[in-house]
């Protein structure tokens, strides 16, 4: 313990980075708890689809759509106010957004869920979903 009070008092600047380097980890972290939505692993997303009316909503480009996409998904790859009027005869459903690899997800579900449909995240997009084999369909 004293080695650690010799090391802040002889590096404070140091010190003091990291620890805002820290917080600023944590708020970071705290924020996208609070607005975020949910993340579903394929298998559990899979279990959803299977098991209630989910519905995924398929963000990417409309090429990469034709080139493969989960049975039944709805393809809009401008998520704005005025697409996602689209989805009203869905806003009952749970909509699963999946992106390429789960990047750009989290901004469209906060839009979606903003405009007060239910909406969560697939973890990893389209890249896990095809790593672990879960079935596509190609126009």
């Amino acid at each position: 313990m004293q080695n650690i009070i010799l090391f802040v008092q002889g590096h404070i600047l140091l010190s003091v980075a990291v620890l805002a380097v820290l917080g600023l980890l944590v708020i970071i972290e705290w924020i996208q708890l609070k607005r975020g939505a949910d993340q579903l692993s394929p298998a559990a997303a899979t279990q959803r689809l299977n098991r209630t009316d989910a519905l995924v909503i398929d963000i990417r480009s409309t090429d990469l759509f034709r080139g493969g996409h989960i049975i039944n998904a709805v393809s809009l790859p401008t998520v704005n106010e005025d697409s996602i009027k689209k989805l009203n005869a869905f806003k009952s459903r749970l909509l699963i957004i999946a992106d390429s690899a789960g990047t750009e997800s989290p901004r469209a579900a906060g839009i979606i869920l903003r405009a007060g449909f239910k909406a969560t995240i697939l973890k990893g997009g389209m890249r896990a979903w095809k790593e672990v084999g879960m079935p596509v369909l190609k126009n």
